[in-house]
């Protein structure tokens, strides 16, 4: 992985209209860099939000058992 950060914009979003009338805020990612980061496509993220930061954590998915 080259970079170790990224610049991103947050916009409205169009599909969730807040109580109060106003658009919530939305971040988007999208990049191959997120597979070599470790988040693999239909895996859950855990997101821990913090003051001014979000933690964005791959959540490693339990192997099924191997059936004889």
């Amino acid at each position: 992985m080259e970079k170790h950060e990224r610049t991103i914009t947050v916009s409205d979003s169009a599909q969730y209209l807040a109580k109060d009338g106003e658009y919530a805020p939305q971040i988007r990612i999208t990049g191959k860099w997120l597979k070599q980061a470790g988040f693999k496509k239909r895996s859950k993220v855990r997101i821990e939000v913090q003051r001014n930061k979000l933690v964005l954590v791959p959540i490693k998915q339990k192997t099924p058992p191997n059936k004889r």
